[in-house]
């Protein structure tokens, strides 16, 4: 994500992220969730705004902490990734 920023260290986030696409702010909120080293998080369509590659990313990310990982999502690229799926 640093890559997409000219000057990442005066880059400013303004008016709710109006001015970063939505990939970049659902990976900015991952970054916080990492920081907050919480062992819970709940995500809903969270590679919804991002290209299959940085999907891929993040979900071989998230996989690979030692959390508990409930996802909300409209589409499953691979179910044997997941513990449980619980369809509604």
């Amino acid at each position: 994500m640093t890559r997409e920023f000219k000057d990442i260290l005066n880059t400013q986030i303004v008016n709710n992220g109006e001015n970063i696409s939505g990939g970049q702010k659902i990976r900015l909120e991952i970054a916080r969730f990492l920081l907050r080293n919480k062992e819970f998080l709940l995500v809903d369509e969270v590679t919804a705004s991002l290209d299959k590659k940085n999907a891929h990313a993040i979900h071989e990310m998230l996989f690979s902490l030692p959390i508990t990982l409930v996802e909300i999502a409209h589409h499953i690229e691979n179910e044997a990734d997941y513990d449980y799926i619980c369809q509604l």
